[in-house]
């Protein structure tokens, strides 16, 4: 057993996204104020911004752990350098790491105040049912794995009280229905795997077409979903903000669309990861200016 070890099972990295996707919502719902922080007005709130980012930080390592501990059978196969099944942590260890991640995670959401924490919560429910069976049953695989998507952005504009803006709200759908597309078109890259495993998706249950048919429809309703902000005149006070928006979704959607000319289903999930990253960077542009 090593410290390295523990540091892995969490998959940091994945941590940091979450981190990083609850902070750009708190700057896109009008809760975090770089200037305020910049200037030292906002003392407090950084300390309550530290506090929610810890607490999301080790709720989203807590679900990795869980995941890592009911996987241990086929990480043995199809990941044995993975911390369990290489010996590096014993699973009845990495389940007392999880159960300590997790009460330190939702004490602290509980100290940032009850509206984080109710979110959290959720997260960690959806987490926790995801690890132990969720990822095995049609279609709530996709949903857990989009749905903790768009709580990550969704908890921004809760760390201080509710702020729930229609850049918000729409970030959170755009997250959802995006990451749920993607997670359909890696279900039809893992579909020869999943098979085996005797793991139902939709790449499993329908043919590659219909399947893609599928995480195509609801792509698209991605895309329109990130006309909201259009529709109900929430940007066009400004015309820098307006042009900025128009000029990243004009990019986002043209390497969404560019992907219904690939066959390989890997590059259609990674081209739409990317242009995720352009949504988020997208937000994040619109709320500072």
């Amino acid at each position: 057993m090593t410290a390295k070890a523990y540091v892995q099972i969490i998959r940091p990295s994945v941590c940091l996204l979450t981190v990083f996707a609850l902070i750009v919502g708190g700057i896109v719902s009008g809760q975090i104020s770089l200037m305020q922080i910049v200037s030292g007005q906002a003392y407090g709130t950084l300390i309550i911004i530290f506090l929610a980012s810890l607490a999301a930080f080790l709720i989203c390592g807590a679900g990795n752990t869980i995941n890592d501990y009911f996987d241990y059978e086929i990480d043995k196969i199809n990941a044995p350098y993975r911390p369990i099944p290489s010996g590096k942590i014993d699973r009845k260890n990495a389940l007392y790491y999880y159960i300590a991640l997790s009460v330190i995670g939702l004490v602290l959401s509980a100290i940032v105040g009850w509206q984080y924490f109710a979110i959290a919560l959720i997260s960690f429910a959806i987490l926790t049912l995801y690890g132990w069976k969720w990822k095995r049953v049609f279609v709530a695989k996709n949903f857990a794995v989009a749905a903790l998507a768009g709580i990550s952005f969704l908890a921004g504009g809760l760390i201080t009280g509710i702020s729930l803006t229609t850049l918000l709200l729409t970030i959170v759908a755009i997250s959802f229905l995006g990451t749920w597309s993607r997670e359909i078109f890696k279900d039809i890259e893992d579909k020869e795997g999943d098979s085996k495993l005797g793991i139902k998706t939709i790449g499993t249950r329908y043919s590659e077409k219909k399947a893609k048919m599928i995480g195509y429809a609801i792509l698209i309703l991605a895309l329109l979903s990130l006309l909201v902000p259009l529709i109900m005149n929430t940007i066009f006070a400004d015309a820098k903000i307006y042009y900025t928006y128009i000029g990243f979704y004009v990019i986002v959607a043209a390497l969404c669309l560019s992907t219904l000319a690939f066959k390989n289903p890997r590059k259609v999930q990674k081209t739409i990861k990317i242009a995720m990253y352009l949504v988020t960077l997208m937000f994040l542009v619109v709320a500072l200016l």
